[in-house]
């Protein structure tokens, strides 16, 4: 006899929906997601200097803690996002990348010399490397980099 869960019901949102799917497909084990107090996400918003996107704000209030084995070893959950975009401004430095970040909102890294950050003006997510010219729009939203960046870790 095989035993079924009854489905887990979520809140609405762009965000939601796509951490539904990843835990329907297998990439997230919705028992091991961690999420942050509010106090928690204001302290990232005031180390980043800039109001979160509300899905990102989602992201971090059910999986900002960390999710399991989800995104190990990746600079996307609380605390080591903190100074992630100092880190971004500090390689573009080294390396002479000409990049305006007054409405950047950084979200990950990869092993320091890849950063992603959610252009706050149009909400799309781009990705900068120290070898860039400049930045490389990935996705049209948070969620969307979301869902393409666990399934392909």
């Amino acid at each position: 006899m095989k035993l079924f869960r009854k489905p887990r019901v979520y809140p609405e949102g762009p965000f939601w929906s796509v951490y539904a799917r990843l835990v329907d497909e297998g990439f997230v084990d919705d028992r091991q997601s961690q999420g942050l107090t509010e106090s928690a996400i204001e302290e990232i918003s005031r180390d980043q200097g800039v109001l979160l996107v509300p899905q990102y704000a989602d992201f971090l209030r059910c999986m900002g803690a960390g999710s399991g084995r989800t995104l190990i070893g990746e600079t996307i959950f609380h605390p080591a996002v903190l100074g992630i975009r100092a880190n971004a401004e500090a390689m573009c430095a080294e390396f002479g990348i000409d990049c305006d970040f007054r409405d950047a909102l950084f979200v990950a890294s990869h092993q320091g010399y890849i950063y992603y950050y959610v252009d706050l003006r149009d909400g799309g997510v781009h990705c900068l490397t120290e070898d860039s010219v400049g930045a490389v729009r990935v996705a049209d939203s948070f969620s969307a980099f979301l869902y393409d960046f666990v399934k392909s870790a």
